[in-house]
């Protein structure tokens, strides 16, 4: 049996990318030389590592729309996705987060 799946043009408009904590901590610590930001950063990182299903604040959320921006150069929405238990940040909108 064939599944029926009907794509349009802009199905594959935009580009999605499902980052762990690790991960993102990586690309920060890479990317990232302000000690401000790497400094909030690590005080959000030790609490998804620390307090189990973590509910970001907005300001939070904000926070991490402007660390994406900095990342990517493109401002793009930042959705908190837990996968088997664990904190995953997915990204929307740009092919610039790609790797390599």
């Amino acid at each position: 049996m064939y599944p029926v799946i009907q794509q349009d043009k802009t199905s594959n408009a935009k580009e999605i990318h499902i980052l762990s904590v690790n991960t993102l901590d990586s690309l920060i610590s890479i990317n990232i030389k302000r000690k401000d930001i790497v400094s909030k950063w690590t005080i959000l990182k030790d609490k998804f590592d620390n307090t189990a299903n973590y509910y970001a604040t907005a300001d939070d959320l904000v926070f991490l729309s402007r660390l994406a921006n900095n990342l990517t150069g493109a401002v793009n929405p930042v959705h908190i996705n837990y996968y088997s238990g664990q904190a995953h940040f997915v990204f929307t909108g740009t092919p610039a987060l790609l790797l390599h």
